[in-house]
């Protein structure tokens, strides 16, 4: 998102590969995952740039 604001236009290959592993600085560290404190810090960075959607399908 903040690529797109500095005017970049984003361009998605389907064909791209990547790892992601969930939890994996958790389990280094042995420490707990902030996650609702995580929530709250990109909701009030992002939240502008957020749009819902869900509704359109009811």
């Amino acid at each position: 998102m903040k690529v797109k604001d500095l005017g970049y236009n984003i361009i998605v290959s389907q064909e791209a590969v990547g790892d992601h592993h969930t939890n994996a600085s958790v389990l280094y560290y042995r420490v707990g995952f902030p996650v609702q404190r995580n929530q709250i810090d990109f909701i009030s960075k992002w939240a502008d740039k957020l749009f819902w959607t869900g509704w359109e399908v009811w």
